[in-house]
């Protein structure tokens, strides 16, 4: 843990020497992680909770880099109290009824909820644009609730939000 710990310290601090305000340093944490670390649950059992596997916890997440959702948010919780910030823990659940751990944090006396583990859900890079188009109202939203267009009016608008894809991208 003490391990962990100082790897976290380092991290913040380079963090800061390349970041400018609140904003960039919560965007550099999450992409930190979010590229440094790999998504891995090979089990959701823990056979003894006073000795959980790394896996679960920032341990895992900052040294071995591999964690699920739980040692994903416990990085970005310590990564982000190191930094300064206001910052929990969430638990969700996803479409498919599963549970999962998330982070929420304050930025200029707002609440915003920060999932790392969802960057590595699959991307659409590099699809042709005819398969991107038909998925549009299939694979990216639900047709029936949302309203998918390709121009959106952000004016005056305060936006951070992170979201993982509904359909057979989660």
């Amino acid at each position: 843990e003490k391990q962990a710990l100082n790897e976290a310290v380092k991290i913040v601090e380079a963090a800061k020497k390349e970041t400018d305000g609140d904003y960039e340093l919560e965007i550099y944490l999450h992409d930190y992680l979010a590229e440094t670390i790999t998504y891995y649950n090979p089990s959701v059992d823990v056979p003894d909770p006073s000795d959980p596997p790394r896996h679960l916890t920032a341990v895992g997440g900052l040294l071995d880099k591999y964690a699920n959702c739980q040692g994903y948010t416990d990085s970005f919780y310590l990564l982000a109290s190191i930094a300064g910030f206001k910052v929990g823990r969430m638990c969700v659940t996803d479409f498919n009824g599963e549970g999962h751990m998330t982070n929420t944090i304050s930025l200029d006396d707002e609440w915003y909820i920060d999932g790392v583990y969802v960057d590595e859900y699959e991307t659409v890079e590099d699809i042709e644009k005819a398969l991107f188009d038909k998925c549009v109202n299939s694979v990216f939203s639900e047709p029936q609730m949302d309203i998918a267009t390709s121009e959106v009016d952000f004016s005056g608008a305060k936006i951070f939000a992170v979201e993982y894809l509904p359909g057979q991208f989660d």
